[in-house]
């Protein structure tokens, strides 16, 4: 399989089709307070800047989870991992809206299944609040970290870590809940990406620093997408 596009380095906050801190309703397809009760929306990416020929927009997501350490998936519910909800991986599906919902129970989170802990309620909190200022700043016309067009200005920090092109082999390698696959990219390069339950490629779309947008959150988000099936795939890289 031959990657889409090579990496693209002209898209910032200002691109169309690129939407920083989308409402909650334009990202979850129902249980919306649910959902983002769970998982930030931090971008909203038109597909047809990966590849023209797809349709719809997916969500980039900060999960709140992991509390303290270790990853997202170890502190909830075990028995509701499934092939799409695991350790340090999540997947959602679109509807025919271009709605995405958590392809499994809620319980995977730790906040969930353990409601009463004093710790995670903290930290959600903390969190939450942080996330709901940045998004505020930003809609004020803020600057966040000098993000800019197309990508950053003198002494500022990138919007994207990469966008389009092959993910970056990294720690997430090693981490990811679902099967991978690698094969040559280059003759010098690689391209690994995950494996559908049916056996379709995730296409890599983009990754971020979660801590950009909140307090806290990984070194790196990576959102992949599935076609064929119309599924997201978030999974994190921690250094």
């Amino acid at each position: 399989m031959k990657n889409l596009l090579n990496p693209i380095s002209n898209v910032g906050i200002h691109t169309l089709g690129i939407e920083l801190f989308p409402d909650a309703e334009k990202v979850f397809s129902r249980d919306v307070e649910k959902h983002a009760e769970f998982l930030n929306p931090l971008l909203l990416i038109e597909l047809s800047l990966i590849n023209p020929k797809w349709q719809g927009s997916v969500p980039l997501l900060s999960p709140i989870e992991p509390t303290i350490e270790g990853f997202l998936g170890d502190g909830g519910d075990h028995s509701t991992h499934n092939y799409y909800l695991g350790i340090n991986t999540i997947c959602l599906k679109a509807d025919d809206n271009w709605r995405f919902e958590l392809m499994g129970d809620f319980a995977y989170f730790e906040k969930e299944h353990v409601p009463n802990s004093k710790e995670n309620n903290e930290n959600y909190a903390r969190e939450q609040a942080s996330y709901e200022k940045k998004k505020a700043l930003f809609r004020a016309g803020e600057t966040l970290y000098n993000f800019s067009t197309p990508l950053f200005v003198e002494g500022g920090e990138p919007l994207f870590n990469k966008f389009g092109g092959e993910a970056n082999i990294g720690n997430w390698t090693n981490d990811i809940h679902l099967p991978l696959n690698q094969e040559p990219y280059s003759h010098s390069d690689e391209m690994i990406y995950p494996l559908a339950e049916d056996g379709n490629r995730f296409y890599f779309i983009a990754s971020v620093s979660g801590y950009y947008f909140r307090d806290s959150g990984a070194d790196e988000i990576l959102l992949f997408y599935e076609p064929v099936n119309k599924i997201i795939l978030l999974t994190f890289d921690w250094s």
